[in-house]
């Protein structure tokens, strides 16, 4: 039997979690288990009553307990990841509460705020929960610090030493706030360098990855694909015949020289004039002009 109509979730500290504590309730016939149902099924757990797991998805500022979030996931048969991501947004939500209080004990708002972070690290998120570029850069946070919090020198060799190319400023860059583009290749090279001796589940990190940054790698191939660099002609090709170096005969094979575009049309202002044959018939007279005419000045200078 179905449970009434339960308002909204409040807004608040524990308010995604209960977000996720109620998409696990509905049945696959369309209904949704009820409370007294999760209690029964249960056995009268502690912390694990009626009214306490339906408070335990009202949201708000109220942080349950996380022998209440176990239970609740178990009633509603949900996955070992669902348990998972519903204990890290459990321990978000915990840490949220122990920053508020952090940041009480101290005059200046902003050193409060900025100890309660030193204090209270978050937690990152599961690769199966990923949605965002935030989350991801969130997880890459998490796993380094789970890792031993190797620095970033220590970080690229280890990667470098198992055949994996990433260098120290790329590894700040996927760190910074900024939120960059992160090749496969790099998160790979990242997640191996903090844990050589271990790697984590590169399966699940990579449907994460293509999640995020799936689209983005599509459009860029795409617009490789629809103009590849290497396939354009340069930006101007000379196309001449050679000529015999003879001034008064030149070959038969001789054509007017070209340039031709980008686009493949002829330059309208370069190729117009060439050295046609009575071009090469001027200048063999000039050039035998010429060279009379130095003869006959050196024959003079000689006498």
């Amino acid at each position: 039997m179905a449970g009434r109509k339960k308002a909204g979730v409040t807004p608040g500290l524990a308010e995604e979690l209960s977000k996720f504590l109620r998409r696990l309730r509905p049945r696959p016939g369309g209904s949704e288990i009820t409370y007294s149902e999760m209690a029964e099924i249960l056995g009268g757990r502690r912390y694990c009553s009626a009214v306490t797991l339906s408070r335990a998805d009202q949201g708000g500022d109220r942080v349950p307990r996380v022998e209440t979030v176990t239970g609740y996931v178990v009633a509603c048969e949900g996955t070992p990841d669902d348990l998972r991501h519903a204990r890290r947004l459990l321990s978000t939500a915990q840490r949220s509460r122990q920053r508020a209080l952090t940041a009480e004990e101290f005059d200046d708002p902003k050193q409060g705020a900025r100890v309660a972070r030193q204090r209270h690290r978050a937690v990152s998120p599961h690769p199966d929960y990923m949605r965002s570029r935030l989350d991801f850069q969130q997880g890459l946070k998490g796993y380094r610090e789970e890792s031993g919090g190797l620095s970033m020198r220590a970080i690229a060799e280890n990667a470098q030493a198992a055949d994996l190319h990433i260098t120290k400023s790329t590894v700040h860059r996927m760190l910074s706030p900024e939120g960059m583009f992160l090749s496969w290749e790099s998160v790979e090279a990242f997640l191996t360098g903090c844990r050589p001796a271990r790697l984590p589940d590169m399966d699940a990190w990579r449907r994460a990855w293509q999640r995020v940054f799936g689209q983005e790698c599509q459009d860029e191939f795409r617009i490789r694909d629809i103009q590849p660099m290497h396939s354009l002609p340069p930006r101007a090709d000379i196309r001449t015949n050679v000529v015999s170096h003879h001034p008064i005969a030149p070959t038969a094979e001789w054509r007017r020289p070209s340039v031709l575009l980008r686009d493949g049309s002829q330059d309208p202002k370069r190729g117009r004039k060439g050295s046609g044959p009575s071009d090469l018939v001027v200048a063999g007279v000039i050039s035998g002009v010429l060279g009379a005419t130095v003869g006959v000045l050196t024959s003079l200078a000689k006498g």
